[in-house]
């Protein structure tokens, strides 16, 4: 996941370093979404079909440790984290799964398939609303 050169972890203003090198020699698929918990950052790869959990390990906003932590997942492309549990949109499906207390998930379970068409925006992304209401 070398393509996070310098996200803004929101953090005084810090940012989260991996990869310097030019992004053409740079490996791996581009990462769609992101979301934070608990000082993790996890990134969606839709063409890998997979999400990672990127882990600063001593405070220095360069990541330390990088674990897939789904995969198998169809384009997955969006990302949400709410009470405990990770949420997730692909293509035609939504999947939950719980977000355990070491950072790694829970194994996905579809929630919702055969979600319509998205004709040429294939990718799906999902937020919570203030509601609760899932977007």
């Amino acid at each position: 996941l070398g393509w996070v050169t310098a996200l803004d972890a929101a953090r005084g203003g810090r940012r989260w370093q991996t990869d310097t090198r030019p992004r053409q020699e740079r490996d791996g698929a581009l990462g769609a979404a992101l979301a934070f918990a608990d000082g993790v950052l996890y990134v969606t790869q839709p063409d890998a079909g997979t999400v990672s959990m990127l882990r600063d390990t001593d405070g220095d906003f360069v990541v330390d440790e990088t674990m897939v932590v789904a995969s198998n997942l169809k384009q997955v492309h969006g990302i949400a984290i709410r009470e405990g549990q990770v949420y997730l949109a692909g293509e035609k499906q939504i999947w939950l799964a719980d977000l355990n207390d070491d950072g790694t998930f829970g194994e996905p379970e579809a929630i919702v398939d055969g979600l319509p068409d998205g004709d040429q925006h294939a990718r799906r992304s999902i937020r919570f609303g203030p509601d609760g209401m899932m977007y």
